[in-house]
């Protein structure tokens, strides 16, 4: 689970300033397809992920934006907009070292009576965001005692056609 608020431009030095404690001294940083970190661009508006649980494992991700990667920007954008639950498509997460995809579920905050589901009435304060590793999750419903004989494969039909195997 994560936080990530709504930074604009004009704010983001005093929002890297106040943050460097918990985003690190990175500042609100970019991330490439391969995993590598670099300070984000400028751009008219930031989704740095600043809260993060659990928080050990996953400190490579505090000051992230998570509007570097198209999936998760689109993602984000679209649930802010709806005011409904949105998934990415599938990825590489920031601390995966091997193989295992994950997808990302953002719903978007508002203000208090301002973001009804499905009719926003006031700008998001940011997004809420749920991390779900594939094959954790599958191995979860499945149970760890599969048959020897038994494979299984999962697929997102949706995501483009280079990226549709979550697992």
């Amino acid at each position: 689970m994560g936080w990530s608020p709504l930074v604009r431009h004009s704010e983001r030095a005093e929002f890297e300033y106040r943050m460097r404690d918990v985003a690190g001294p990175g500042g609100i940083r970019g991330r490439d397809t391969s995993g590598a970190l670099f300070s984000a661009p400028p751009s008219p508006t930031y989704l740095p992920i600043v809260y993060v649980q659990p928080r050990a494992p996953n400190r490579a991700v505090r000051g992230l934006d998570v509007q570097a990667l198209p999936a998760t920007a689109l993602t984000a954008q679209a649930a802010m907009v709806s005011g409904l639950p949105h998934v990415s498509e599938g990825m590489r997460l920031v601390q995966e070292v091997g193989e295992q995809r994950g997808v990302v579920m953002y719903q978007a905050a508002f203000p208090p009576g301002m973001g009804r589901r499905g009719v926003p009435t006031a700008p998001a304060l940011g997004v809420v965001a749920a991390v779900f590793r594939m094959e954790d999750v599958l191995q979860s419903a499945l149970g760890p005692q599969l048959p020897a004989h038994f494979r299984w494969c999962l697929l997102d039909p949706g995501a483009g056609p280079d990226n549709q195997r979550l697992s």
